[in-house]
């Protein structure tokens, strides 16, 4: 039976992580999964952290590493371009505030080939014991905007001043799941 699985804790500097894989599966084109990411302020002033709200542009600020023997899955798989950051991205969480964020998944990705199938990803196979790691880190500390990107150049963000509570830092948590 597929169960809720709740990973270790990390803080640092005012903010701790933690995650909770659901055992819920929606179909949208292909079986997903919910990995629901916790934040919480434990400090008694303002922590904002960077977190992109369209979760296929999280990579290398919130990224997931599910190893299965042979079997490696990093969540989200990197999207180099097609969103443009805005001030949405750098919530605020009020002293003992905690917010979740969504980050989605799939063992049974579409194959190629006639058909529309799926099949389960190696290594990930039913019963197998997967080492799944949440990493945050931030080190974006201001955002002056005017860079040059495929999507045209970038927007100044708080007055392209240090954005305001900012955390900065990297932090790891990690649990066991039975893939299943």
């Amino acid at each position: 039976m597929d169960t809720l699985v709740r990973s270790s804790r990390a803080g640092d500097k005012g903010l701790e992580i933690w995650f909770e894989i659901q055992p819920t599966v929606r179909v949208d084109r292909i079986p997903m999964r919910t990995i629901v990411l916790h934040s919480r302020n434990t400090s008694k002033d303002p922590v904002r952290i960077y977190l992109p709200q369209a979760e296929p542009f999280r990579a290398g600020i919130s990224t997931i590493v599910m190893i299965c023997g042979d079997g490696v899955l990093v969540v989200p798989e990197p999207h180099p371009h097609g969103y443009q950051v805005t001030e949405v991205d750098f919530p605020l969480l009020s002293p003992g505030e905690e917010k979740t964020f969504e980050q989605s998944f799939s063992l049974d990705p579409m194959v190629p080939g006639p058909g529309m199938r799926t099949e389960r990803r190696n290594g990930f196979e039913p019963g197998k014991r997967v080492r799944v790691r949440w990493t945050y880190e931030n080190a974006i500390q201001k955002w002056e905007g005017g860079a040059q990107t495929l999507d045209g150049p970038t927007k100044t963000l708080f007055g392209g001043k240090d954005i305001p509570h900012i955390w900065l830092g990297k932090l790891s948590v990690d649990s066991e799941w039975i893939a299943p």
